[in-house]
């Protein structure tokens, strides 16, 4: 039997053969053949090499010098050790090494196999644990014996109250029975971070001898309790206890590991009581908000209720789960203070069920009088439930947020004057689904489901209801698009992003102006975080500093959107951005370069260079290139300050044919390029939510132009045609995971759509259609991920690459060859072409770059 002891980084440090019934190594059999495999004849390994060919011959070494040469811990759950028939020499002395000297905190279960017990050594002394003389000892808990070492913990207590007074955990040192007992260090560690030491007995910790070899650590300590440094079930709960003891003399040490858990026994108590209404006087009908804060969180069954000394009562209204109870008083005629201030009616006024988070009963006493932590400490709230209260018709100054979906759900704060207990709120004409009174200042009301627009948000008492204002405005939003980002850029180049409010239709929200939170998963991107919509509409520049695939995002109380799977190359380096394959099956790629100048090659299914063209136009940038099967190649180039856009027609060897420019369209934006029977040219505006696809001959000439959309939240993507001249246009939902093919008749009309969905974080990025008729659907992943779908009539078909560090997959293109062309861009500028095959398994590879 063999084994191998690895360390943390899963590095080989020792490798043994074991016990065995068998021949021994020098040919002996029966009983004593174990013993030879054992001990005469051991073999192990040290060290990180091939343990399998590199084992080495101890012969005539004992186990002890085995156990000594491996200094490393041992991360083994379950450890199997053994001990030999020979001594080491001079007998057992004070130090000496022992195979049961391996066990290692870190062990569960530690199985002695013992050929022979040493004089004076049981089974369980050598294994250090428990167990008598068997010949397999188990543990029955983590208890920690370092490496080399005779000193080791037996046990460490498990506290069942706020105090230690008496025994905290035992401890024994082998050498105690040949030499004078040694004078300890004890520290005892609370998982917060103090400790308690203690040296020759003294402070708060003693260590006394049993004269056995054997010590009991004593201690009085008691855990402390104040804001932050807190037992129990609450945030600060301390989660161990950790007993080090270290001999001064030869400095060997033993701890417990992992800690013990303490258990919490103080009972959550009242801290302080307070108002969050204002001084006053207030009579019959008004809200009063209470609060009792607690030492640590408590769970709420039922109602409770707090008396008061006005004679009404306060009930339990929210709260449960944290360590703050609200409740909510409302003034009762004839209930009065007789102008005193306001204050529980007695220091056991509180009732109901009310725990900790273990279930352990609160203690239910509040503070009361004029202690800082009661009521009259803070406020003077009088009551005189003897008259009505002024009529004060409740007003609304503020709302937040002032925006949401129109499905609802939406937790609103309302600030403004007047509010009671028993207020009501509208959002336009429809009723909040639920009002929490907080103070005659505060309500929150969540959000009823409700149409697209800008409602004003009214508040009812029996005073009156609060007049229209600008200030409780609030808008029932759709959804939020994030859009007009490239999909493709260098690291430090600043582009313009739009930020949408639309309705339910993929409309824009005019009537919605108020700030929308913005971010970004580039933690080095240049933006604001915070982007002011006028009208529905926002744009901002933003500047991306981290080559990979990076997302922009935003959110409006409870939506969120994003604009997902932007492809952000190396900033001083060319990068693949495009691809295509001619009408001989060669691959034709598109370079791109932060100075904006453009290199397209072209190259054999063996990676070799037929053809390199370089271009170079101030202030535009190439973004896509698609071939068809009339030997030509499309060249698209977008102008970076209007969207304008210039098509070239190149030959087959790359040169230029003729060229045209097209007036950009405002708001519009160039997506993808793509070739079957004619030229199509997909086009997307982040303001409204549309796309559109051209048909163009080879002079360019506008043949056929159709407009989708606006779908809410859904942004298109990619446009791939086949040899049937069927296009195939891609929408992506913002990196939900979720993607839409719609396939169009030849005239760009909507023919079907299919809708695919993954888990979140990927992004639907390009599509192409290969030799049999099938789009392939390319995802990337910010981990490194990327997949090919293959949509058949019947079910997606995907193939999973990756993770591989660095590597975006950046587009893909397919061949009459049966052959589908995958290219990728790596951080450190490396660019890379892949050949899949028919069923998108790799073919093969040719690595570029980097070129700068």
């Amino acid at each position: 039997y063999h084994d191998a002891f690895e360390d943390n980084q899963g590095n080989v440090i020792a490798y043994a053969v074991l016990p065995y019934q068998g021949p021994a190594p020098d040919g002996s059999t029966g009983p004593d053949g174990a013993n030879a495999a054992l001990g005469a004849e051991a073999q192990y390994f040290t060290g990180i090499a091939n343990p399998l060919t590199e084992l080495q011959d101890l012969t005539g070494v004992a186990s002890h010098e085995v156990a000594e040469a491996i200094t490393d811990p041992i991360p083994y759950q379950n450890f199997y050790g053994w001990l030999d028939s020979v001594d080491p020499p001079g007998g057992l002395q004070p130090g000496g090494y022992e195979i049961g000297d391996l066990a290692n905190a870190e062990l569960s279960t530690y199985h002695g196999y013992v050929m022979q017990d040493l004089p004076g050594r049981t089974a369980a002394d050598l294994a250090n644990q428990q167990g008598g003389a068997s010949a397999i000892a188990s543990a029955t808990g983590p208890i920690t014996r370092p490496l080399d070492t005779d000193l080791f913990i037996d046990q460490v207590d498990n506290p069942t109250a706020g105090a230690f007074n008496g025994t905290i955990a035992t401890f024994t040192d082998k050498d105690a029975a040949v030499e004078p007992a040694g004078i300890f260090t004890v520290a005892i560690n609370w998982s917060d971070g103090t400790a308690s030491n203690s040296q020759d007995g003294t402070g708060h910790v003693t260590v006394v001898s049993n004269g056995d070899g054997t010590f009991n650590v004593l201690g009085q300590h008691t855990y402390p309790n104040s804001p932050g440094r807190r037992y129990g079930s609450n945030a600060f709960n301390f989660d161990g206890l950790q007993v080090l003891v270290i001999h001064r003399t030869n400095g060997e040490t033993a701890w417990n590991k992992p800690p013990v858990t303490l258990v919490a026994t103080e009972p959550a108590d009242v801290t302080s009581m307070a108002s969050t209404t204002a001084s006053g006087t207030y009579g019959t009908g008004a809200g009063i908000g209470l609060t009792l804060d607690f030492n640590e969180a408590v769970n709420v069954t039922g109602v409770p209720t707090l008396a008061l000394n006005s004679g009404g009562t306060a009930s339990y209204t929210s709260g449960s789960g944290t360590d703050q109870l609200v409740f909510t008083y409302t003034v009762g005629f004839g209930e009065t203070t007789a102008g005193a201030s306001l204050d529980a009616a007695s220091a056991n006024a509180l009732t109901g069920i009310i725990t900790d988070t273990l279930g352990n009963a609160a203690s239910r006493t509040v503070p009361i009088d004029v202690q800082p932590n009661s009521l009259p400490g803070s406020k003077s709230i009088i009551i005189n439930g003897g008259s009505k209260a002024t009529p004060s018709v409740p007003t609304v100054t503020g709302i937040t947020p002032n925006s949401g979906p129109t499905a609802g759900g939406t937790p609103v704060t309302i600030t403004g004057t007047g509010f009671t207990a028993s207020s009501a709120v509208l959002f336009g004409s429809v009723p909040a689904t639920d009002v929490q009174f907080v103070s005659a200042a505060s309500l929150i009301a969540v959000a009823p489901a409700e149409a697209a627009g800008t409602v004003d948000v009214t508040v009812t008492t029996a005073d009156g209801t609060s007049a229209a204002s600008a200030g409780d405005q609030f808008t029932f939003v759709s959804a939020l698009l994030v859009s007009g980002f490239p999909t493709s850029t260098f690291a430090g180049a600043q582009h313009n992003v739009t930020i949408t409010a639309l309705d339910a239709n993929g409309h824009v929200l005019t009537g919605f102006t108020g700030p929308v939170q913005l971010g970004s998963s580039d933690a080095g991107a240049v933006l604001p975080g915070t982007v002011q919509l006028t009208n529905g509409l926002g744009s901002v520049p933003v500047t991306f500093t981290t080559p990979g695939l990076q997302s922009i995002s935003t959110s409006a109380g409870t939506l969120s959107s994003s604009e997902s799977g932007i492809i952000v190359d190396n900033t001083s380096n060319y990068a693949l951005v495009s691809t295509t394959v001619d009408a001989n099956n060669n691959t034709v790629l598109l370079w791109d370069h932060p100075d904006g100048s453009a290199v397209v090659w072209t190259v054999d299914n063996g990676f070799n260079l037929l053809h390199v063209n370089a271009f170079a136009e101030a202030g535009w940038t190439a973004t896509k290139i698609a071939a068809g099967s009339d030997g030509l190649t499309r060249l698209l180039w977008v102008n970076n300050s209007n969207q304008s856009i210039a098509l070239w027609l190149l030959n087959s060897d790359g040169t230029v044919n003729s060229t045209s420019g097209i007036l950009g369209v405002a708001g519009w934006t160039p997506m993808d390029l793509s070739v079957g029977a004619a030229t199509r040219l997909l086009w997307f505006n982040s303001s409204s939510g549309q796309a559109a696809v051209w048909t163009m001959d080879n002079s360019f000439n506008v043949l056929n132009s159709v407009v989708f959309g606006p779908i809410s939240g859904w942004s298109v993507r990619a446009l791939g045609v086949g040899a049937a001249d069927l296009p195939w246009m891609l929408w992506d939902n913002g990196g939900s995971g979720q993607a839409a093919l719609w396939e169009l008749n030849s005239d760009n009309t909507f023919n079907q759509g299919l809708g695919f969905s993954t888990s979140p974080g990927w992004t639907a990025v390009g599509v192409t259609v290969g030799s049999d008729g099938n789009p392939r659907l390319l995802w990337d992943h910010a981990d490194g991920h990327s997949a090919v779908w293959t949509i058949s009539s019947t079910n997606p078909i995907g193939v999973l690459y990756g993770p591989f560090s660095g590597f975006t997959a950046v587009a893909l293109a397919g061949g009459s060859d049966g052959l589908t062309r995958l290219i990728w861009t790596n951080s450190n500028g490396v660019q890379v072409l892949w050949l899949l095959n028919a069923d998108d398994s790799f073919n093969s590879a040719g690595t570029f770059g980097p070129f700068s």
